[in-house]
């Protein structure tokens, strides 16, 4: 969940006006809802607007990059940090078709958009996963299934937006959070929530111009944390 940013994240509250994500583009992005709400998976891919390129993680070396920008020791790669936050993207990627979940990269695009070129420019990352409201959700005893019957209502909590120092105030968690709001809505996703610390006003400021309103936690499937505001996006 979101904190306060570390020194090489950003979260922009610029005025400047962005693209739409228009409904007829693709995101071509690894799990996506189908019609009857069931994970499927489809072909990996990337979608471009302006100088970035974001895309789906999928495999170790994108998995490490993301960890080391929300580790914040982009820098030092043995340390302690990345190798967590490695080990936590790996665990919820794996089991995702139980618990659905995506990490996000942001990229900047200088060149071939090839796996070095991605690792050496990447600028930014959060995490996104889809739940069942409490009331509705059912956890056979072999983790099999998280959905109860079809059509069952679902909500998306974003987490760990990581922007790094050297993109800063350009647009890159806002282009990041509109694919994510693009994506559930086409998707059914009826709300998503984040959490964001009551001290860090860029971030909140970013989450108001993206449509969140601060929500009181105990009416939301999310814990209450002290010194944290739980933010709301109704789709």
């Amino acid at each position: 969940i979101l904190e306060l940013p570390r020194e090489n994240e950003e979260f922009s509250s610029d005025n400047k006006e962005e693209p739409k994500i228009q409904e007829h583009e693709e995101l071509r992005l690894r799990t996506y809802f189908s019609s009857d709400k069931q994970l499927k998976k489809v072909s990996g891919g990337e979608l471009k607007k302006q100088e970035f390129s974001l895309t789906e993680a999928t495999h170790d070396k994108q998995f490490w990059l993301s960890a080391s920008l929300k580790s914040g020791h982009s820098e030092d790669e043995s340390h302690p940090g990345i190798i967590s936050e490695f080990n936590a993207i790996k665990t919820q990627y794996i089991m995702q078709n139980i618990l659905p979940y995506m990490c996000i990269i942001a990229v900047r695009n200088e060149g071939e958009n090839v796996l070095n070129g991605m690792l050496k420019n990447g600028v930014g990352t959060l995490d996104f996963c889809v739940r069942l409201y409490p009331d509705q959700e059912v956890v056979s005893a072999k983790m099999i299934k998280t959905f109860k019957q079809r059509g069952s209502p679902t909500y998306g909590i974003i987490s760990k937006v990581a922007v790094h120092k050297s993109a800063r105030q350009q647009g890159v968690a806002s282009l990041m959070l509109k694919l994510v709001i693009e994506f559930a809505n086409q998707k059914g996703i009826s709300q998503i929530f984040l959490q964001v610390h009551r001290r860090n006003k860029p971030a909140q400021a970013l989450f108001g111009k993206m449509g969140f309103t601060i929500t009181d936690a105990r009416v939301t499937p999310l814990q209450e944390k002290p010194n944290m505001y739980t933010c709301s996006l109704d789709l």
